[in-house]
């Protein structure tokens, strides 16, 4: 391993460990290596470990939008937030919330991009206060909240994450939302039900791609619209996905 090839795979995202992989050779002996090139990473980059302990509407944006699309590895103490490139600029902005000095990495062929760091007390905190575990795909259960605002932060996020706006050619809005666990897609539902004051009829279909089993629901105009209404209205540039946010305001 050269400290060419090095550089170049810590540009692309990958960690000590999977560079060592690649060449056959242990985490720590890839360190002792770059320590000989004069490459210091013992540094710990800036973080706010303790940003989903407050209970800012913003952190519970941003735990909405971890528990759809961010993910957890508990034995490394490790949270995960990966995107689409046509969404980079989210990322930057969940960057700027936890205050991180982290990079934020391309991979796919330049086609996603990914942010990583290692926090125990971010991990404990989001299982805890928000049940994101690292099976949470298919066991997930929607967390409690103190306060009514608090929740339509997270139901916003979970949004951003997972669900799908439709435009249509009248410029009215339809919202799809899909998840691989049924019982929380159907509580979700139940719960934008509570939200709006009326019942949401549970149309949940099942579909099959690449990735596996995935169910769906597409609410009707009415109720898409008074769902987006509540929960865009009161946004921030810094706690909404520009693209969503561009077609939910159609409905505002």
């Amino acid at each position: 391993m050269t400290k060419e090839e090095f550089l170049n795979l810590r540009q692309q995202g990958k960690t000590f460990s999977e560079i060592g992989t690649i060449f056959d050779l242990t985490e720590r002996q890839v360190n002792y290596r770059t320590k000989s090139w004069g490459l210091d990473y013992s540094k710990k980059k800036p973080l706010n470990e303790y940003y989903f302990s407050g209970k800012e509407k913003a952190v519970y944006y941003w735990a909405g939008f971890l528990a759809a699309d961010g993910w957890i590895e508990k034995e490394r103490n490790r949270v995960g937030l990966a995107l689409q490139a046509q969404d980079y600029k989210h990322l930057e902005k969940f960057k700027n919330a936890v205050e991180s000095g982290h990079d934020i990495c391309p991979f796919m062929n330049n086609t996603a991009f990914r942010i990583r760091f290692n926090s125990e007390q971010m991990v404990k905190d989001l299982e805890s206060k928000f049940n994101i575990t690292q099976a949470k795909t298919f066991t997930y259960k929607m967390p409690e909240f103190e306060e009514p605002h608090l929740f339509l932060e997270f139901m916003r996020g979970y949004i951003d994450g997972d669900g799908h706006l439709e435009k249509s050619a009248s410029k009215r809005v339809a919202l799809h939302l899909c998840s691989a666990n049924r019982n929380f897609l159907e509580e979700y539902v139940e719960l934008c039900g509570i939200l709006i004051n009326r019942i949401i009829p549970q149309k949940i279909t099942l579909q099959n791609n690449k990735k596996g089993s995935v169910y769906t629901i597409r609410f009707n105009l009415d109720d898409s619209k008074d769902i987006l209404s509540l929960l865009y209205a009161n946004s921030t540039e810094k706690t909404r996905l520009d693209r969503k946010y561009d077609t939910a305001s159609l409905v505002l």
